[in-house]
């Protein structure tokens, strides 16, 4: 190997490696640091690749490459860096190089080639270079690395991990030019990074924090149905001023392989190599995006998007490594700076979303170049920069009637959970009949002899009701109109909308349109909500059915109906009464009670009306346990059977 050369450099070994690991604290945060350098380099696609059999980590990209001049530099001004004043560049300080050497044990090897010259090679010694005994001297004091200029190709071939298979590949060098290059390898590298690479989310790691493209196969796009606004985000992420990208590839054990076995190549490009996409979380818990909670806007030097749902984004099991995965996020060029909720900083405006429904967003957001903001390890930001401030204050001003929107949301939502929603779940669990069977028996003193009597007296009271004529037709049942159609009931700011099409977990979902005209909240009920169910009640087995009756026959018809024979048992409940149907499903547990006193006391034929009449207006003001011992005196009254 001709034309050894020999550097020196007077900094302290200690101060750099100490500096690089509080800086590039990761694996990920490493490589994120070479990939910074490659994009700065005019690199078009970075290589990783992890051996870990043989304990080799490589990095390769088709930069501009450099020469032995060029690494003498990068050594002899760590801490200063190159390329500070570069406009727009991304690697400030030059310490990347060496925090990625910090993974290796013993020796690393960076090949590269600049155009029109031979490639040079930097025979590095880390076992050297980062000795605790060599901590306190300068590192040209001791030998770590050793500089070679005029490398024919034939030598990085037989030594590199990645090049020898790239440059050989047809389809890799159609699309990508291999003329100029940098290559890392690292040997002996630390079993703890050997243990990220298997773990399976550490391409998702470098998914979030790389500036890569798009799949525009990927499921996140296949929750948006509207063609248009599925243009508008993939033209979002494909805009080159605030979403700059670089394709980045990962090996698989297909590659490692071909490598270590010395096959044939195949001829996919995509063969033993992972491509990485942008990450977008799964998002489980949201059906699909629409005009209504997706906004994509633009201020000055950024472009953001976000997604809000009036629930939580995602289940438990669905957060990313354990962590919340909602919030806004935060891109500079597309590098990932900070996750989740970054906004967090006390000169903000109240009015920028925040708790309690941060769980309800996930937003990221693009700036042009933050780099004059951002702390040394560019995932911090100084938050007294007069820019920063600036921007954060007009990104709060561009989501304050977005916030608005979704703070009342927040506030209606419990109102129609806590008086409709959750009603009729108790309702279809038969928690509801056996609170009203509790109380039964605590107006008779738990004596089950006066239950028994009392229960067996009342079916046989509601078996002289008079029948419907459409308890028998099953085309009254809201579970069967739904298959045909969806219905859709409007309040003054609110819609019910009862679907076939809806599918989620809890069978309920709520939307709030964070854009658009439209201001009205909508729950969207699942038709499987409403399916039949069975519940104890008054010592039998009966059957709750739902019924939909028309949007003028369901407004008086009666909320609740029994259709009682010696073979039916059947409960059957009209949510779309005009006495319940103001978020107050959930009287129908008094209402009941009503019934049964009214079923025992046929010469008070104003009782029934009376008390639904007092309770539509009252019900929220009357203590629970008063209303109660009320309708038990009806409940106990002696009368005439």
């Amino acid at each position: 190997m001709p034309n050894q050369t020999k550097l020196e450099i007077k900094v302290k070994g200690g101060i750099i490696n100490t500096i690089s690991k509080a800086i590039y604290s990761s694996t990920t945060d490493k490589i994120r640091e070479l990939v910074a350098n490659s994009r700065d380099a005019d690199s078009e696609c970075v290589v990783i690749s992890i051996d870990k059999d043989n304990k080799k980590l490589s990095i390769f990209d088709n930069g501009k490459g450099i020469d032995k001049d060029d690494i003498k530099k990068i050594f002899e001004s760590l801490g200063y860096g190159l390329k500070r004043d570069k406009e727009g560049a991304l690697s400030h300080f030059g310490l990347g190089l060496i925090s990625i050497l910090q993974l290796s044990t013993t020796k690393a090897y960076l090949y590269s080639k600049a155009k029109s010259k031979k490639a040079v090679l930097a025979n590095i010694d880390t076992k050297e270079l980062f000795d605790e005994h060599n901590e306190t001297k300068n590192l040209n004091d001791y030998n770590f690395i050793d500089i070679y200029n005029k490398i024919d190709d034939d030598f990085i071939n037989s030594t590199s991990s990645i090049n020898k298979v790239l440059l050989k590949n047809k389809d890799l060098k159609e699309k990508y030019k291999f003329d100029t290059f940098t290559e890392i390898v690292l040997t002996d590298v630390l079993d703890s990074v050997l243990a990220e690479f298997e773990n399976n989310t550490f391409s998702d790691q470098l998914s979030k924090t790389l500036p890569i493209g798009i799949n525009k196969s990927d499921p996140f796009f296949d929750k948006i149905k509207s063609e248009k606004l599925k243009k508008s985000m993939i033209d979002f992420f494909e805009d080159e001023t605030y979403c700059k990208t670089i394709d980045v590839f990962v090996n698989d054990e297909g590659f490692i392989n071909e490598v270590n076995n010395g096959s044939d190549v195949k001829t996919d490009i995509i063969t033993g190599l992972e491509k990485l996409y942008k990450y977008f979380p799964s998002f489980g818990r949201l059906r699909e995006v629409t005009e209504e909670n997706l906004v994509i806007n633009e201020g000055i030097n950024y472009k953001f998007y976000l997604l809000a749902k009036v629930d939580d984004l995602f289940t438990k099991e669905e957060g990313y490594q354990g962590k919340k995965v909602t919030g806004f996020t935060l891109r500079n060029q597309n590098f990932l700076v900070k996750e989740n909720d970054y906004f967090d900083y006390d000169f903000l405006p109240d009015s920028l979303v925040n708790k309690p429904l941060r769980s309800w967003l996930y937003g990221e957001v693009f700036h042009k170049n933050l780099n004059e903001m951002l702390q040394v390890s560019r995932k911090d930001i100084i938050e007294s920069n007069k820019d920063f401030q600036d921007f954060a204050n007009d990104f709060a001003k561009k989501i304050d009637d977005i916030n608005a929107k979704l703070r009342q949301a927040y506030n209606q939502r419990k109102e129609i959970r806590d008086s409709f929603v959750t009603p009729i779940r108790k309702i279809i669990e038969g928690e509801s009949f056996r609170k009203i069977q509790n109380n039964i028996g605590t107006f008779f003193d738990n004596d089950p002899e006066k239950v028994e009597h009392f229960n067996k007296d009342i079916i046989q009271k509601l078996k002289t009701r008079t029948k419907k004529d459409w308890f028998n037709n099953e085309s009254c049942l809201l579970k069967n109109i739904l298959k045909k159609t969806e219905i859709e009931v409007k309040y003054d700011k609110f819609k019910i909308i009862i679907s076939d099409l809806v599918n989620t977990e809890s069978g309920e979902e709520m939307v709030a349109p964070i854009s658009g005209k439209d201001n009205i909240n909508t729950l969207k009920l699942s038709r499987s909500f409403f399916n039949t169910h069975s519940v104890d009640f008054l010592g039998e087995k009966f059957d709750v059915k739902f019924v939909y009756l028309g949007p003028d026959k369901g407004k008086t018809a009666d909320a609740i109906s029994y259709n009682v024979t010696d073979n039916k048992k059947e409960i059957f409940i009209n949510i779309f009464n005009d006495k319940i149907k103001n978020y107050q499903i959930d009287v129908l547990e008094v209402i009941v009670l009503v019934d049964l006193a009214y079923s025992r006391s046929n010469d008070k034929d104003d009782m029934r009306e009376y008390l639904l009449d007092y309770l539509q207006d009252n019900y929220k003001s009357i203590a629970n346990q008063t209303l109660i011992t009320r309708l038990g005196k009806y409940l106990t009254m002696k009368v005439d059977i």
